[in-house]
């Protein structure tokens, strides 16, 4: 479909690629009064940008800023599984990284951005800031585990595993539009990179095309060497999903 010439256009459709969603919710939020602007943004990826000619050709996205209490806040309107008030994890930087729009085109009506504009030039009016890192608390994959240990000290493992935040968003893209099959190898080749004996009994994968929950997958494994004993103890691994894993801090020396 054609790009559409302004933000009306989007609203009569009721559909709209990512920058023209972003641009909707700048505007809308101009219309009820809050101050709002399109922002550039250049990716972590992309190099540190000088504060006083920053180079256009680095800036390789978008976003949304609204002010609030003198300070800046951040949106990605036009991303799937980005929770509101964040933006995506490469957009997110230590040094200055955001070129935020305040003043409005001259071709701009009724005050309202041009969606067909997709290229802007810098103006004095353009401030550069910088898009906070998010904290770690709202970016976590949590696996929640029973374990039932036999005699032998083999043992079965029932586990929920869901994210939130960027961990949400990385755990939907590894598993989400693939068949069940495809979805079950990837799980079974990232427990035995922690777990190579671990046999997988039976998975379900809930709410995998849903936009706004978070994917969860539920399975049952069984390890024929979970735990061990000594002096008459059963001991089990600080983390049993990594019990195969080479630890990264054994090195005296490391670079």
């Amino acid at each position: 479909a054609a790009d559409a010439e302004n933000v009306g256009e989007v609203l009569a459709r009721r559909y709209g690629d990512a920058f023209e969603k972003t641009v909707l919710f700048v505007t809308m939020a101009r219309e009820a009064g809050v101050e709002a602007s399109l922002v550039l943004i250049a990716g972590r990826d992309r190099g540190e940008v000088g504060q006083n000619a920053p180079d256009l050709s680095l800036f390789d996205t978008f976003a949304a800023a609204v002010k609030n209490g003198g300070e800046w806040t951040w949106y990605d309107p036009g991303a799937e599984r980005i929770p509101f008030g964040m933006v995506s994890a490469l957009s997110e930087g230590i040094h200055p990284n955001a070129l935020v729009i305040t003043s409005r085109d001259s071709r701009s009506r009724g005050g309202k951005l041009p969606v067909s504009e997709r290229s802007t030039t810098v103006r004095p009016q353009h401030l550069l800031h910088t898009v906070p890192v998010s904290p770690s608390s709202r970016n976590l994959l949590t696996r929640e585990a029973t374990v039932t240990i036999d005699a032998d000290l083999s043992g079965t493992v029932e586990v929920t595993e869901s994210g939130t935040g960027h961990a949400a968003v990385a755990h939907h893209l590894r598993y989400a539009k693939r068949s069940p099959d495809e979805r079950t190898r990837s799980l079974v080749a990232d427990l035995h990179a922690g777990m190579p004996a671990a046999e997988l009994l039976s998975v379900a994968f809930t709410d995998v095309d849903e936009i706004e929950k978070p994917l969860t997958i539920r399975f049952q494994i069984r390890s024929p060497s979970l735990a061990s004993a000594a002096a008459g103890l059963i001991l089990l691994p600080g983390s049993i999903f990594d019990q195969g894993r080479l630890n990264p801090f054994a090195a005296v020396k490391r670079t």
